[in-house]
């Protein structure tokens, strides 16, 4: 028989608040405990480890209102909460995690949003000035990727960092997001993202650092440091920054937005003699947006990778970059005068920058190879005087919109570029310049400038649109060249030119293969060769051209023509401007076939039928010689 009797649950009174207290943090606790033991930690490579209850020191975790951090070996809730535990004064987010950090180990940041609002936020250690001092070793600092945040609060004053580690050694911080929140700072706040200063072996890796009025990710002093796949946007000042240390790896990183350099790897301040910075590899990283304009330091250089910011660097290599503008020099080189260096800029992609693409001062043993640089406002390649033991070699420097490589260092070598730029191609004005094996396309192929003594254009293939190569220095040679069509001149030596040699250089379809108003110049065994059939006014040159054969009393024209692909008949035709006195010869594979001397009583061809890799020579002294070329 069924009970009639109403059964009703007994509410659970209690009357003491402490105790109802008690129980909701008995709660928390529960709730936490079971979370921290299989917590998910996104690690390099987006693998995903769980990280069991003993496998951390500390969980930190936010409820939105109060921070918390367990004991990851306990369970028990040590710091923070309603209660201030452990001396949490305020429950503030940086004092808890602080306080879990000087136990070191493993400080695992749960999801959320954590505010601070005190500087400096979280230190591990004394200050950057009190070297020497204890600090925590051994810390593992990582969150749950982009949703563990640890942000700068408003009313924040001064420089700080809202993650620094001074004094330490063994720290891996990852897979966090830092949000220097810099729109809501006031104008005298220079926050800086995270800070290792004086720091050994240790890494940054898989975190988002954004938003901050200073630098996004600074290393001073410090060595054995790697930066690792981080993407780091809007920094006011520098996204990377490497002061003073050794032994630095820079790779992976993305760099979007920043006002004075994206990546700057620098010295300690080397006017005053301050501390280097050496054995650095600034690898893989992509760097763009260096125009934000919001410079604390009110420089806004806007510069993608800078070596020797303001002070010594050696030994350094960047390489594998992406550097999109707008900024306005891709690579700067500027380490500080001395020996040895060292600086290697290779194999890295510049584009769309206002003045450089790759820029060179102030360094010795500078390497520039292998690197494509595009659409630069200025030069594609400069470098200064200042630059010693200087290599430019197989580099794409592609429609620059003024000189596609200038060189001003003295003694330096440039081979095996490809130039295809709108104005002038290569340009040196440094002493002793070899121009060796280079392709270019341009409106001006290579100028040896005034100052580019003792200079050599070496094996160059050469399509100018205006002129091919010119010179306007002392004792250069332009040899073995293979130089296309230039409205102006092919080889053009300049009235200042003195003693330049022009030998074995390959001139084709041209309509002036060499201009000389030069002093002494020597011109031997070159080649004119049209398509089309016919090479008008070949290598005409001055009055104080040395020619074997010919006198420097009178004016002396030569030229040489080797047929290539097929039989070619020669005609040659003798001007009767020609006079008393002037010679005229005609060689083939250097036998003299005619020798006769002016006066000419009619113009009168020779002609000559050549086979393939014969040579045909013609020297005369005055008057006008008109070669006319075809087949069979």
């Amino acid at each position: 028989m069924r009970n009639t009797t109403e059964e009703r649950a007994t509410p659970l009174r209690i009357n003491n608040p402490s105790r109802l207290l008690s129980v909701l943090l008995l709660l928390i606790a529960l709730t936490a405990a079971y979370e921290v033991g299989f917590m998910a930690a996104s690690l390099r490579g987006g693998q995903t480890a769980m990280v069991a209850g003993n496998a951390c020191t500390y969980a930190i975790f936010t409820d939105g209102k109060y921070t918390y951090a367990q004991n990851c070996g306990t369970g028990a809730i040590d710091y923070g909460g309603p209660s201030n535990l452990g001396g949490a004064t305020g429950n503030l987010p940086e004092t808890v995690i602080n306080l879990a950090i000087a136990h070191g180990g493993k400080i695992f940041i749960k999801a959320g949003t954590y505010t601070f609002t005190t500087t400096p936020i979280i230190v591990a250690g004394a200050s950057p000035a009190a070297i020497g001092t204890t600090s925590v070793n051994d810390v593992e600092l990582f969150g749950e990727g982009d949703s563990t945040i640890l942000k700068g609060g408003t009313g924040l004053s001064g420089t700080f960092e809202l993650i620094a580690v001074a004094n330490a050694r063994d720290w891996y911080i990852h897979d966090l997001q830092v949000d220097g929140n810099a729109e809501q700072q006031s104008n005298s706040v220079y926050c800086s993202g995270i800070l290792l200063w004086n720091t050994d072996n240790s890494t940054i890796q898989n975190v988002v650092v954004h938003d901050n009025k200073n630098v996004g990710i600074d290393t001073e002093k410090s060595t054995s440091i790697n930066i690792l796949n981080n993407y780091v946007k809007d920094s006011y000042a520098n996204g990377i920054e490497v002061t003073a240390g050794s032994n630095l790896l820079i790779q992976g990183n993305t760099v979007d937005g920043s006002s004075d350099v994206g990546i700057s790897i620098s010295g300690d301040n080397a006017i005053s003699g301050g501390d280097p910075v050496t054995n650095v590899i600034c690898t893989g990283n992509i760097i763009y947006h260096l125009n934000l304009g919001l410079s604390p330091y009110h420089s806004n250089a806007a510069v993608g990778i800078d070596i020797g910011d303001n002070g010594f660097a050696t030994h350094v290599i960047a390489s594998e970059n992406q550097i999109h503008g707008p900024g306005q020099d891709g690579v700067e080189v500027n380490p500080g005068l001395g020996t040895d260096a060292d600086i290697t800029v290779s194999n890295n992609q510049v584009g769309n920058e206002s003045l450089q693409g790759v820029y060179g001062t102030l360094t010795s043993e500078l390497l520039i190879t292998s690197n494509l640089v595009q659409n630069s406002g200025a030069e594609g390649i400069l470098t200064t005087s200042s630059v010693t033991g200087l290599s430019v070699s197989n580099n794409s420097v592609n429609a620059t919109s003024n000189i596609g490589i200038y060189i001003q260092t003295p003694n330096a070598l440039v081979n095996d570029n490809n130039v295809q730029v709108a104005h002038r191609a290569i340009l040196t004005t440094g002493l002793n310049t070899d121009i060796v094996g280079n392709v270019i396309l341009g409106s001006y192929g290579i100028s040896l400038d005034t100052g580019s003594n003792a200079s050599q254009a070496i094996g160059n293939y050469v399509h100018a649109t205006d002129q091919g190569i010119t010179v306007s220095s002392s004792d250069d040679t332009v040899s073995n060249n293979r130089i296309y069509p230039a409205a102006i001149g092919a080889i053009v030596i300049a009235g200042g030119a003195v003693g330049t040699v022009v030998n074995g250089n390959d001139v084709r379809d041209i309509t002036y293969p060499m201009r000389d108003s030069g002093t002494n110049t020597v011109i031997t065994s070159n080649a004119g060769y049209n398509p089309l059939g016919r090479i008008n006014a070949p290598f005409v040159s001055s009055s104080k051209t040395i020619l074997d054969g010919g006198g420097s009393s009178f004016p002396v024209n030569a030229t040489t023509m080797t047929v290539w692909e097929s039989p070619k008949t020669i005609s040659v035709l003798i001007s009767s401007s020609f006079t008393t006195g002037h010679t005229f010869v005609l060689q083939i594979d250097g036998t003299q076939i005619v020798s006769a001397n002016a006066p000419v009583a009619e113009e009168r061809p020779y002609v000559f039928k050549l086979q393939p890799g014969q040579t045909f020579y013609c020297q005369y002294q005055a008057g006008m010689v008109t070669f006319a070329v075809s087949g069979e």
